[in-house]
């Protein structure tokens, strides 16, 4: 069940589903969205990405200060023995996502716990 503007506890094996939608003005030729490389995109999409694209970023914030967090931290880092992985880890074949009747689909899950940088949830 979708749910806006709600804080996340998820467990770090949690895949969320986003659905992106868009306003489209009438003529726009935009048919593509694209995600971040991350660990678990097979592949770039492709060396040319289509000039009517629009790229997707998503930030994790803790509450407090409001700090991006970037990274997993030391503890997740030697549990999963990796030198270095992004907090959040896109899930698709590819980093090139079509865009259908005005919306782009895609999954996610986020690499480490809250509670490892000392703060209750992500926001």
């Amino acid at each position: 069940m979708p749910q806006a503007n709600r804080v996340l506890s998820v467990r770090i094996e949690t895949r969320i589903k986003l659905l992106v939608s868009f306003y489209l003005a009438s003529g726009s030729t935009i048919q593509f969205l694209e995600i971040p490389k991350t660990q678990s995109v097979k592949k770039k999409g492709c060396d040319n990405i289509p000039e009517q694209s629009l790229k997707f970023s998503l930030e994790l914030k803790g509450p407090g200060n409001q700090t991006v967090i970037r990274s997993i931290c030391p503890k997740c880092q030697k549990r999963k023995g990796q030198a270095m992985a992004d907090i959040i880890d896109f899930t698709a074949e590819t980093t090139i996502v079509t865009i259908k009747d005005g919306a782009a689909s895609f999954e996610f899950s986020i690499k480490c716990y809250p509670f490892h940088y000392g703060i209750e949830n992500f926001w």
